[in-house]
């Protein structure tokens, strides 16, 4: 019974041309409107320039040392005690301050590109020497700080795109459940007086609503990534896991608002109003928008979906699959469980005086 409904809600999907639009094209015609309008910024290509660092000695590290010696060509050092290490943070003339130790350790004033590549540097050194691996040369480093050329700020409105294409997933979760309410559409009704339980026709519909939206993630990825060319990350089979959880998360969040008791305008009109909010906070219309709210209020960027991915590709990029990325996919998976949970019990709640 299962395979049967998912095959039929599947093709009725398809078939359903609002849905297609939203959720498939749409996302496509704006990111070619962002490579119309972004393109000489996007060909643009600026000489990476010396991080300007101080440099605080608080107990020999002959190793480090040897390793910072050869960083010329990514920091412009200044060597001084703590005290005046701050002042020129404070006045802005460091970009931040690494501190010379058994186990080296940096500090920011705020954060930034140049703050995320001194602290990916001490990072990667750290990661390199707990495995025991000869640290001769900074080689290794400049490897993993290619990022340094490809994200920009043209690449965060990409990545808030990636976020809204995700959230747009909202229409087909409320199509999902417009389809199980046997008050507004006919297969609603047949499905209150049929033999089949409720958690099977949800199951059924939210697989369906979630391989839809892995295709359009697929057809999105190599649209902009390798079609338009526009970076997105190196490591496409975890960008294509995070499009799917932000999926989950959209359908999760169309579900939802589509088991509450209102008009199908009103639904529609909550769904895109989230989506298009949620993305302009992470930047979709304002550059640097994200990080204003992150040294503001962070607590918004925690509970914000599309910021959540938005920073977990960022993150890819930076870091790798590290601590931050699962936190961010952590955090969107259990939003996604929240809002299904309170779908299944508001559909299931459904009383109808006749069918």
């Amino acid at each position: 019974m299962f395979f049967h409904l998912f095959k039929y809600k599947i093709k009725s999907l398809f078939k359903t041309k609002d849905i297609s639009f939203w959720t498939m094209i749409f996302p496509l015609i704006l990111g070619t409107l962002f490579f119309v309008a972004l393109g000489p910024l996007i060909e643009t290509t600026t000489e990476f320039e010396e991080i300007p660092v101080a440099v605080v000695t608080n107990n020999a590290n002959p190793i480090f040392e040897s390793v910072l010696e050869d960083t010329n060509d990514l920091f412009t050092q200044t060597k001084t005690d703590k005290e005046n290490a701050l002042s020129l943070m404070e006045e802005g003339k460091v970009s931040g301050i690494i501190y010379i130790d058994a186990t080296p350790y940096v500090s920011f004033k705020e954060n930034g590109i140049n703050q995320t590549v001194i602290k990916s540097f001490v990072e990667e050194y750290l990661k390199q020497f707990s495995l025991g691996r000869p640290i001769e040369t900074v080689d290794y480093f400049y490897e993993d700080i290619k990022f340094s050329e490809d994200i920009n700020f043209v690449s965060e409105f990409f990545f808030a795109l990636v976020a809204m294409t995700c959230l747009y997933a909202s229409f087909t979760g409320v199509q999902v459940s417009l389809d199980m309410k046997a008050n507004i559409s006919p297969l609603g009704m047949r499905r209150e007086i049929g033999t089949c339980k409720p958690m099977i026709n949800i199951l059924s519909d939210f697989s369906a609503a979630f391989v839809l939206q892995a295709i359009t993630s697929v057809i999105f990825i190599v649209y902009i990534q390798f079609i338009l060319k526009i970076h997105l990350s190196n490591n496409i089979p975890a960008l294509f896991i995070i499009m799917l959880i932000g999926n989950t998360i959209g359908i999760a969040l169309g579900l939802f608002v589509g088991s509450l008791n209102k008009s199908e305008g009103t639904k529609i009109g909550i769904v895109l109003a989230f989506s298009m909010v949620s993305s302009f906070l992470a930047g979709l219309m304002i550059n640097g928008i994200r990080n204003e709210i992150e040294h503001s209020a962070p607590i918004i960027n925690r509970i914000n979906p599309s910021a959540l991915i938005c920073d977990a590709i960022y993150s890819l990029n930076m870091y790798g699959i590290d601590k931050r990325f699962y936190i961010n996919m952590g955090t969107l998976l259990t939003f996604a469980v929240v809002l299904c949970a309170l779908s299944y019990i508001k559909l299931r709640r459904n009383k109808y005086a006749s069918v």
